[in-house]
């Protein structure tokens, strides 16, 4: 997908195994771990590129950076999905459509 491809954190960490399926509001991206299932927040702000560059070596891989420098934030992506639906539940409706049209909207 486009965000995958041309999008920023997305593009730089795909060829390690982590493939996004959504942002946040400030342009993190939500990234699935393919080779085990978690989900990591992984930041815009960082520069991946030189990033992995200088602690591939000391972390033991591109991957490991990747997970050092990015927040799990679940276990599989239906944990996710519980956990973004439970917390929709508890909010207003006005707030609930934001979030959704947000979630929804192309860049």
């Amino acid at each position: 997908s486009d965000l995958n491809v041309n999008a920023v954190p997305s593009c730089y960490i795909l060829e390690y195994g982590f493939v996004a399926f959504g942002c946040d509001l400030s342009g993190d991206a939500y990234a699935v771990d393919v080779t085990n299932g978690n989900v990591y927040l992984v930041s815009h702000e960082e520069n991946w590129e030189e990033l992995i560059d200088e602690k591939a070596e000391e972390l033991g891989g591109a991957r490991a950076v990747v997970i050092e420098y990015s927040k799990r934030v679940a276990d599989s992506i239906g944990q996710f999905l519980d956990a973004l639906l439970y917390t929709l539940r508890q909010i207003d409706k006005e707030e609930q459509h934001f979030i959704l049209r947000a979630m929804s909207e192309p860049d």
